[in-house]
């Protein structure tokens, strides 16, 4: 896309990007990681989270926005936000 460098690069807010170990195709670790590096402005925290780290089986790179992921997935997003004062 065009110019979305520098629009990240205007970006400067506290940013938690959460990768998931069982997304392996559309954004693996390596592609969250890579993606982080254009927020040059902003605090990052880069986590690689485990299904089973928030008692699920699954969660890929859509089950966070499936049914059922508002129930276990969303307040563990924003508990971690919490203790990270975002």
């Amino acid at each position: 896309m065009p110019g979305a460098r520098e629009r990240y690069a205007k970006l400067r807010v506290p940013l938690l990007f959460w990768s998931f170990s069982d997304d392996l195709d559309l954004a693996p670790k390596r592609a969250a990681e890579a993606l982080t590096k254009h927020y040059v402005n902003c605090s990052i925290t880069h986590e690689h989270i485990h299904p089973s780290d928030l008692g699920v089986e699954a969660i890929g790179h859509f089950g966070f926005f499936k049914k059922g992921g508002e129930e276990k997935l969303w307040p563990a997003l924003l508990g971690r936000m919490a203790t990270l004062g975002m």
